[in-house]
């Protein structure tokens, strides 16, 4: 999975916006996946904000933004924080 997010050469873009809807219902039955998934997805944020500007490419945004129900949110937040 991390390839996919971390090697977007193919797509000719200066943004990539990663949006997930319901995203505290992912993986419920397979909490070790369900920590790998977040996880991957912070490193891949945190690998675009760390690659280096090159003259010949502009430099590339990725985001991700992870929608839940409300009442699920503060327990959602807490899970996040310990990944």
């Amino acid at each position: 999975m991390r390839d996919c997010v971390e090697d977007l050469s193919w797509i000719s873009a200066t943004r990539y916006h990663l949006i997930i809807d319901d995203a505290d219902s992912v993986l419920t039955g397979s909490p070790g996946e369900r920590g790998s998934f977040f996880r991957i997805l912070s490193g891949a944020a945190e690998y675009w904000e760390r690659k280096p500007d090159f003259p010949e490419k502009a430099k590339v945004t990725f985001c991700v933004l992870l929608l839940c129900r409300p009442e699920a949110c503060a327990e959602f937040r807490k899970e996040l924080a310990g990944i």
